[in-house]
Formats: structure tokens, C-alpha cells, sequence
């Protein structure tokens, strides 16, 4: 999902510490968990980032209070969309840390950036467990790093349902589709071999100026575009067919999920326009807040007072399986990891079994259809 890299590394350390029942002694039961996430400015404010920290907090508090023998502490490092060396300095902060035995990791390897390449790589070498709750892009668990996984499906499954979204219920004959190469290029060569195409264009990350690529959907006549996209760019691109007369229906890639405050209005809407953005179908590897398993979409809104966003679900799952991790007592690197790779259990999004390249099983994913209606983002239907 994220083709998003690290900055600034200021570190935040959260302690939740508690003494054995009896009040003295030691428990086996201990350890430091890493997270990389925005922590100020605008993107801090960002719904979706906000969701998946408080839904780690959430996950770290629930576990506290049922084992109040344990000793857990979550190092928070901020994370951005900018610079590369800072990135790869607050990561290397976490991996100089002998006590950090796992990483919850939104941003930093989610794309193909050499940064991300450059994080992912350093994760392994240290034999630091990471879990990407966020990361879509397929070649991810093809770099033969030890320590990656992730808990979700990835652009495979998302370009799957995309086109049986495209073939099936909208029965567009003509498709156009446009993407940010370096994000989902993979989700596009896949999904283009899907449908029946008449057009694909590739454009830039922050490009608001579609003067280039607006003509060249319109005179191929596209019934559909595909925006594999982030929510300002599909935003703009959206207001400028329809400017130029484009009836063609809109359908996106989960980065139109993203960008707002408010977890049901994603920027898109507010880029788009609300009349624009309407009727917008969108794919995405993640499940609804609605649909979750157990109690945590009302735990959530008790402890936060408001609803959490998209990847708000798989990064509480992210963050238990690596707590289930410390209460079996793998307070080492080496002993969590072989704990994660062999871990199967069941999250409130989905069962999570890891393959041998760190994939979440294929059988056990899932992925849906979500719609703009009336100016909100709502689940529409599992296609996976």
C-alpha cells in the first residue's frame, strides 16, 4: 500500500510495565517492540496512521491487563514520506537495541524505494522480526529477507478482485488504468492481463496535473479507470474527466483509502469532490471496521471515543501475534523469530499462518470492495 519512506528519528518510548503478581521477582515474560509511524505534524494527523497506533496501544493495554506479569515496552520511532537517511537512521536505532525483538512496520518497507530495500535488508541481517500490517507490493517476499512477514493479502489478490470487479458487476468492456510505478506496477501488470484494456499510463507520486493523461482517456472511449493511486492524485484525476466530459466510472486501489482525518471521508472524497467522488468503487487487502472478528471495533471506540480506519484491524492483529510471541516467554531475537515463522492463530481480521518467504497463507486471505455513497467510504462486499 504505502510507497512511503522514513524520516525524522525521534524516539518515543511508551512503557507499560508491571511487576509479577506477587510483586517481586523477575518474569520471563518481557521484551521491546518497535513501531514506525508518523508521531507529529500533518501526517500524524492522518486517520489512517492514527488507526493503526491506537490500535497497537489498544492491543499493548488489553494484553498488559491480562498479564500483569509481564514487562512490555513499545519504542515508537517517527516515521514520514521523506528523507532516506534519517529513515534508515531510525531504524538502524531500533536494530542497535538488543532488548527490540519485533517491529510493527506501516511505512518503511512498503515500497521498493532503496531505502525500503535498504531497511528490509538491515531487518534481516539483524534478525529483528518484522511485521508489515500495511504492505501490499508482491516482490516484497521475494528479497530473501529472514524477518519479513505480513499479515495480509497482497497486489495479486487486490488486481484479482479489481478485475473481477471490472468483469463481473460493473461489465465494463473498455478499461484505462493509471498508477504511481514505483507503488503498483505490479497490481497494474496484473490487473491489465484481467480486463480487456484499451489504455494504461504511469504518473508520479504527488502529480495533480493530468493534462497528459486526461486526452488519452477520453478518446479511448474507457467505461472504467482504474486508479492505482494515492487519494490526492485519484482526487485530481477524477475532477479532471469529468471536466473534460469523461462518464467513464471510477474504480481505485486501497491508497484512495487514506489521507483524512476523519476514518469515514478519506481525502479522496475531499479531492475528488463529494459529486465527483460518488459511486467510486474501491479495492483494498483489508477488512472493514463492521466486519472484524471479536470486540475490537467497540473496545476501540470505548478507549478512543471515534472509529478507526482501514489497517487499523491488521495492525492490532500485527501487534498480539508478537505479543503472543513475549508471553511464551521469546525474549530473544532469534527465539521470536522462530516463534513467528511457525505461528498460526486466528486475528480478528483473518487466520494468520506465514509461509517460508513470509506471506500470510494465500487461503487464508481476504480482500473487499468498498464504495463512495453519500459522501462515505462503506464496505460493499468481500470479493476474496
Amino acid at each position: 500500500m504505502f510507497a512511503w519512506i522514513m524520516a525524522v528519528s525521534l524516539s518515543v518510548v511508551a512503557v507499560a510495565a508491571c511487576a509479577s503478581p506477587n510483586g517481586s521477582g523477575t518474569s520471563s515474560c518481557r521484551g521491546k517492540l518497535g513501531i514506525l509511524l508518523p508521531l507529529r505534524g500533518p501526517e500524524s494527523e492522518i486517520s489512517v496512521f492514527v488507526s493503526i497506533g491506537n490500535s497497537v496501544d489498544l492491543a499493548l493495554a488489553q494484553f498488559l491487563e491480562k498479564n500483569p506479569q509481564c514487562k512490555v515496552e513499545l519504542v515508537k520511532k517517527e516515521a514520514y514520506l521523506g528523507s532516506i537517511e534519517e529513515g534508515v537512521k531510525s531504524s538502524r536505532e531500533l536494530i542497535q537495541d538488543p532488548d527490540v525483538i519485533g517491529v510493527i512496520d506501516p511505512i518503511a518497507q512498503s515500497s521498493t524505494s532503496s531505502a525500503s530495500l535498504e531497511i528490509g535488508q538491515m531487518m534481516s541481517d539483524a534478525g529483528l522480526t518484522t511485521l508489515l500490517p500495511t504492505a501490499t507490493i508482491p516482490k516484497l517476499s521475494e528479497y530473501g529477507w529472514k524477518t519479513f512477514h505480513r499479515t495480509q493479502a497482497n497486489d495479486i489478490v487486490q488486481a484479482a478482485i479489481a478485475a473481477r470487479y471490472i468483469n463481473n458487476i460493473s461489465r465494463s468492456k473498455k478499461v484505462f488504468t493509471v498508477y504511481v510505478g514505483a507503488t503498483y506496477e505490479e497490481l497494474i501488470n496484473e490487473l491489465n492481463k484481467r480486463v480487456n484494456l484499451v489504455g494504461s499510463a504511469a504518473s508520479e507520486y504527488g502529480q495533480t496535473d493530468f493534462s497528459s493523461i486526461v486526452p488519452q482517456i477520453v478518446a479511448s472511449g474507457a467505461e472504467a479507470v482504474y486508479f492505482a493511486l494515492y487519494y490526492e492524485e485519484a482526487g485530481a484525476l477524477a475532477r479532471q474527466l469529468r471536466a473534460a466530459g469523461s462518464r467513464a466510472m471510477f474504480i481505485g486501489s486501497d491508497g484512495l483509502l487514506t489521507g483524512s482525518e476523519d476514518a469515514h471521508s478519506p481525502g479522496y472524497i475531499t479531492s475528488a469532490g463529494s459529486s465527483v467522488a460518488e459511486g467510486t468503487a474501491i479495492t483494498c487487502p483489508c477488512w472493514p471496521r463492521e466486519r472484524v472478528g471479536g470486540n475490537y471495533l467497540a473496545d476501540y471506540r470505548e478507549k478512543f471515543k471515534t472509529d478507526p480506519n482501514v489497517y487499523g484491524p491488521e495492525a492490532f492483529d500485527a501487534a498480539n501475534i508478537l505479543l503472543s510471541g513475549i508471553k511464551a516467554e521469546k525474549n530473544t531475537r532469534v527465539d521470536m523469530e522462530a516463534f513467528i515463522d511457525a505461528y498460526e492463530g486466528e486475528g480478528v481480521t483473518s487466520k494468520v499462518k506465514f509461509t517460508e518467504k513470509g506471506e500470510n497463507d494465500p487461503d487464508l486471505v481476504s480482500a473487499w470492495v468498498y464504495k463512495v455513497q453519500n459522501g462515505r467510504i462503506v464496505p460493499d462486499q468481500q470479493m476474496y
